[in-house]
């Protein structure tokens, strides 16, 4: 009884442990480590409240992701990473003119990742192997083709934590 298919709606709880996974990969994704710290500015609370059904100043209140398929669903976690990926370019300092725009543009539609660029982006600020690696493994949950991402993407970000890895080894 999942969120899997276009018509199928999720049960609370079901969205709700989503999220709470998705406040953690965000974590991982932005600070190398699985799960945010009290007072953390996370692009996630401002698109989700799992508190309130009505919250408001959020993207996505809980009323409305309840009512939502499994497309509309992809469609806002989508949107929302794209946001992840956008805070994390800049919390690195790096500017985003110039990579692959139509990635971020597109979160809410097909692709989830940012392109070639963006996830080499991801890693240029990474001081450790296994930092990259928790990096790696929160992306690779969504980006892989068996969980619904973009083979093209995956091969991507395969390719540029190869290169973290390639420039961790080195120094």
């Amino acid at each position: 009884m999942g969120g899997g298919g276009a018509g199928v709606h999720m049960r609370l709880e079901e969205l709700k442990a989503k999220l709470r996974k998705m406040k953690k990969a965000e974590s991982a994704i932005r600070f190398g480590r699985p799960g945010p710290k009290p007072g953390e500015d996370l692009v996630w609370d401002s698109f989700f409240c799992t508190k309130s059904r009505y919250a408001v100043g959020v993207r996505f209140p809980m009323a409305d992701l309840e009512s939502m398929d499994g497309r509309a669903l992809g469609e806002a976690f989508g949107e929302y990473f794209a946001a992840v990926y956008m805070r994390r370019y800049r919390d690195l300092g790096l500017s985003y003119m110039g990579l692959h725009e139509r990635g971020a543009a597109q979160g809410a539609g097909g692709r989830r990742g940012p392109g070639r660029g963006g996830f080499a982006g991801l890693f240029a600020g990474v001081g450790s192997e296994s930092e990259a690696k928790a990096i790696f493994r929160e992306l690779a949950k969504s980006e892989h083709p068996d969980a619904g991402g973009d083979g093209a993407a995956f091969n991507s970000l395969m390719e540029a934590y190869g290169e973290a890895m390639g420039r961790l080894g080195k120094e």
